[in-house]
Order: structure tokens, then C-alpha cells, then sequence
């Protein structure tokens, strides 16, 4: 009985032993889990962000890229409506500027009979011109854009005829025209109204039929002129005229005062 009594209180006493280490270990475990949550719970918050700063930084490279190409496309844009503006403008006086203003004066005036004149010298529009048919000097100066600063009026007789197909030159102060006053309301040929075609001729702008009524010069030598000035570009000065074929030293002399470079 004594030895049965004793195993027993040894195993009631090992029961409760056991029974505190395993609540000693439950707190410990416990304690261990609490212990990981903020670790865990600071490894999430860095993992987000760590995201965020990535998708911050990605859109704001984004939006650079974006606003590059959108400014050079702008640049680019700009530069190219200015060259086709710059592309399509003309000389005044030159052969395009000539028919622009041909074709604009034919749609402002009327339908009825008209004349076509060279309208050159001291204005701000020289060209080709059409105007109504009895339409005056006046007429002409005012549809070439007006009189330039430089103009001589006391030379000029405003209110002469237009013939068709001829050379309205309003002179310049000083320029010498050997004392002929255009505007004249006599024709070189005897014929009523109009002006006297002895301004010097631009042979930058002159037309075939305007240098073959040069001295000596045909209409072969005329269209070697123009084509020379096509091939070549703009003639730098008279003696230019050297370098076209069959014109000499001695043609050239002749009609010297008769030509000029603009």
C-alpha cells in the first residue's frame, strides 16, 4: 500500500509538471508570434512602397518622354509651315510675280476689253498688269501698289493712255532716262496716247518680246537672253550679256544704255 501511495504521488506530481511547461511553452510562442508580426507587418509596408516609389518613377519618365516628343513634333511642325511659306513667295518683278499678278488683276477687273502693261520703276508692286481698256498712267501706278518714297513725279504724266502690250517705267529722283519724260501722252510711232517705251530694261525681268525690240538683238538673240538667265540665274551686270551666244563686245556696246541690272 505504502509503495503503490508513493508511484502514485509521483505521477500526480509529474502530471502537474508537465502541465506548467506546456503553458510555459504556449506563452512562448505567443510571445514569439507577436514578436514576428511587426516584423512582418514592416517588411509589407516596405515591400508597398518600395511598388509605389517604382510606379512613381516610371510615370514620371513617362510624362518627360511624352512631353519630348510632343515639343519636337511642335518644332518640327513650326519649322515646316515657315519653309512652304518661305517656298511659295515670289520676286517682285520676276516672271512668276508677273503672272501671280496677272491672274489677280484679270479677276478684279471687268470683263469688258482691257490692256495688258509692264508696269516697273519707282513702285512698291512693279509686274504684268491687266487693266480696263482706257485706263490711264494713274491707273496703272495705283494698281502696282502706289509710288515707292523715291519717285519723280515731275516726270511723269499721270494722266496718259495705256496701250496695251507696253512698258509703263516711272523713274526714280536722278535717274536718267536721257531726257525723256515718260508718260507722254505721245506714242514713239506716232500713234495717239501712251508712254515712251526708253526706260532702261531690267534684264533680270525683260520678257523675249521686250528684248527684241533691243538694237540689234533678234528674237533668237532675245530667247538666248532669257534662257541664259533661266540656266544661270539672275544677271549680275551688263557685261553678263557677254557670256551669251551672239552677243559680242560690239552688240553689247549698243545696247548698253539701253539695259540695266535690278
Amino acid at each position: 500500500m505504502t509503495i503503490q501511495a508513493r508511484w502514485g504521488g509521483a505521477s500526480g506530481g509529474n502530471g502537474g509538471e508537465d502541465e506548467q511547461a506546456r503553458r510555459a511553452l504556449d506563452r512562448l510562442r505567443a510571445s514569439k508570434s507577436e514578436q514576428e508580426r511587426p516584423v512582418r507587418s514592416r517588411y509589407l509596408h516596405e515591400l508597398v512602397a518600395s511598388v509605389f516609389h517604382w510606379v512613381s518613377a516610371s510615370l514620371q519618365r513617362l510624362v518627360v518622354v511624352l512631353a519630348s516628343v510632343l515639343l519636337i513634333a511642335l518644332i518640327g511642325a513650326a519649322v515646316f509651315v515657315r519653309f512652304s511659306a518661305s517656298s511659295t513667295q515670289t520676286v517682285p518683278g520676276s516672271s512668276a510675280a508677273a503672272s501671280s499678278q496677272v491672274a489677280v488683276a484679270s479677276t478684279t477687273t471687268t470683263t469688258g476689253p482691257s490692256v495688258v502693261v509692264d508696269v516697273g520703276g519707282a513702285v512698291r508692286a512693279p509686274g504684268v498688269y491687266r487693266l480696263a481698256l482706257g485706263s490711264r498712267v494713274v491707273d496703272a501706278l495705283e494698281r502696282a501698289g502706289g509710288p515707292a518714297e523715291d519717285i519723280d513725279l515731275s516726270r511723269l504724266n499721270l494722266a496718259a493712255l495705256l496701250v496695251d502690250g507696253e512698258r509703263v517705267w516711272l523713274p526714280r529722283r536722278g535717274e536718267s532716262l536721257d531726257g525723256v519724260v515718260v508718260g507722254s501722252s505721245t506714242r514713239s510711232d506716232g500713234g495717239p496716247g501712251g508712254l515712251q517705251a526708253t526706260a532702261p530694261l531690267d534684264l533680270n525681268s525683260a520678257t523675249v518680246e521686250q528684248l527684241d525690240d533691243l538694237p540689234g538683238i533678234g528674237p533668237a538673240t532675245a530667247k538666248a537672253i532669257v534662257d541664259k538667265r533661266k540656266a544661270a540665274g539672275r544677271f549680275r551686270s551688263v557685261d553678263d550679256l557677254l557670256t551669251v551666244k551672239g552677243i559680242g563686245p560690239s552688240k553689247l556696246d549698243a545696247i548698253r544704255s539701253s539695259v540695266v541690272v535690278r
